[in-house]
């Protein structure tokens, strides 16, 4: 359960598990976990508690792996080390998301939060990476799931100033998916930046299913 303090790693061999995490009072699917998939590793290795909540959607059948032994088991085999990290950063990604499609857009509906992540691209920026120029067209939404992005504006003779900086759990440039306007300034990421894209022909196809949206 989302919260627990974690010691354990699970491998699921059958079946198939629901993740759930909590966000304002309800909880709402962030993932699904197969068979052939590792799950809990990264609270079990790094401390702390449980960032989610897991429950068999189907007859599932788990490997329970301690920590100090999956730790030995990482430390022999560094090469899908690598992979394991992927994979979770992955899933700790997605929660992010959904906690702040339920905070700005106030999403309580499943069916609606599943098609919302359908229609997510997901990007990694390096430090000093372009996301997008002043005057550009603006076309869609950047959620900023980790790392921290500037914004700057240019004014007559050409200068850049930095109007503000934006961090993990902020969004940029959603007045794109409704007016279509030139972007009013300049987006870069300050460091490594992981950010979810949500274009407004995404938007525009949502909200004729999900008038709520």
């Amino acid at each position: 359960r989302e919260g627990e303090q974690a010691s354990e790693v699970f491998v699921v061999l059958r079946g198939e598990l629901v993740a759930l995490s909590r966000s304002d009072g309800r909880e709402a699917e962030v993932g699904r976990v197969t068979a052939g998939d590792i799950v809990g590793e990264v609270t079990a290795v790094a401390g702390g508690q449980r960032t989610a909540t897991l429950e068999a959607a189907k007859p599932t059948e788990v490997a329970v792996i301690g920590r100090s032994e999956f730790e030995a088991w990482l430390s022999a085999r560094p090469d899908l080390g690598d992979e394991v990290s992927v994979q979770a950063r992955d899933r700790i990604d997605r929660i992010q998301l959904v906690r702040m499609f339920d905070r700005f857009l106030g999403v309580t509906d499943d069916e609606l939060m599943s098609d919302l992540l359908a229609q997510v691209a997901w990007g990694r920026g390096e430090a000093g990476e372009l996301l997008f120029r002043q005057g550009d067209v603006s076309d869609a939404a950047y959620f900023v799931v980790s790392g921290r992005i500037a914004v700057t504006m240019s004014d007559g003779d050409g200068r850049e100033r930095r109007v503000r900086e934006l961090a993990r759990g902020e969004v940029v440039g959603e007045l794109g998916l409704l007016d279509r306007a030139p972007r009013t300034a300049t987006v870069r990421s300050v460091r490594d930046t992981t950010l979810a894209r949500f274009d407004a022909a995404s938007f525009e196809r949502l909200i004729t299913r999900h008038p709520q949206l």
